[in-house]
Parts: C-alpha cells; structure tokens; sequence
C-alpha cells in the first residue's frame, strides 16, 4: 500500500491536493520527495503500451523517461484510487466519532443483523423486514474503513 505511506508521510490534507490537482485521466501519481524535488507530484497514465507523464510545463502528456526500463519508476507508482479510496476511510471513520467508536459501531452492526436474522425466522413476531446482508455489508464497509485508517497510522491498533 505505496498510497498508505504517502498518506502517512504527508498527511491527509496533502492527499486530497494530490486528487485535486490530479488530471482527469490520470491513474497513478508519484512522490518525487524521494528523487529530487519535494512537495512535487508527477502524474502518470498507461497508453498504448507506453508510460506517460503530465508535462505541468508544457500542459500536455509526454513519453515518461525510462531507467532501468521502467523498474525505477514503476517501484514508485501509486495509484490515485487507491489514495481516493483511504481519504474516504479516513473521512468515513472520523464522521463516525474516530476509530474506537468506529469499531464498537461496526461490531453493533453485526450483532444487529444477526438479531434481526433470528428474530425473522421466529413465528408470530411482526418486524419490518430488514436486509441482513445490507446491514452485513455496512459493517464490513466500516471495518474496511478502520483497517485503512490503521494500515496509514499503525499506532492506533496497539493497546
């Protein structure tokens, strides 16, 4: 998870610029701290067999450079969906009063659809039909979430 050190390194604030600042087309983007230039970004996108990069000079994509036939730059790629994906969580845990609670909500959940799995099976008892699995699934978007947030800070998990 290349995306989950970025993030540890430089916060959530500097990862939504990297979204912001991304190009429509872009799919992978590049933390050119470790190579030269700090607080640069290089934005990156596979066409026709050939890695590009957005050219913030020029305006446009060009051929990116090869080094050791791309293994250099390809070591160092992130993807954007990724680093999308780990705001969400991180967004989502805080909205749901950080990661303690998040967990404690999580395992209410499931606590909940297994409740509601019995008490629909138990005759004479009138309760509006819910879906267990869409509560099943809603726990395990928000366990999803909270292991993100604790791949980026793992001192959260420790006791």
């Amino acid at each position: 998870m290349k995306s989950a050190v970025f993030l540890k390194k430089h916060g959530l604030n500097r990862a939504r610029d990297v979204i912001k600042q991304a190009s429509d087309y872009a799919v992978y983007f590049r933390d050119m701290d470790s190579v030269c230039s700090p607080n640069e970004v290089l934005y990156y996108l596979w066409w026709e067999g050939e890695l590009i990069t957005f050219d913030t000079e020029k305006l446009r994509w060009v051929k990116s450079i090869y080094h050791d036939d791309n293994k250099y730059i390809l070591d160092q790629l992130c993807e954007l969906s990724e680093l999308k994906r780990l705001i969400y969580s991180h967004e989502f845990v805080e909205y749901m009063g950080g990661v303690d609670k998040a967990k404690r909500d999580a395992d209410q959940l499931e606590k909940s659809a297994r409740f509601m799995h019995c008490m629909s099976r138990v005759p004479d008892i009138s309760i509006e039909p819910v879906d267990e699995n869409e509560i099943r699934g809603q726990a395990a978007r928000l366990k999803k979430a909270i292991a993100d947030v604790e791949a980026c800070h793992p001192f959260l998990n420790k006791p």
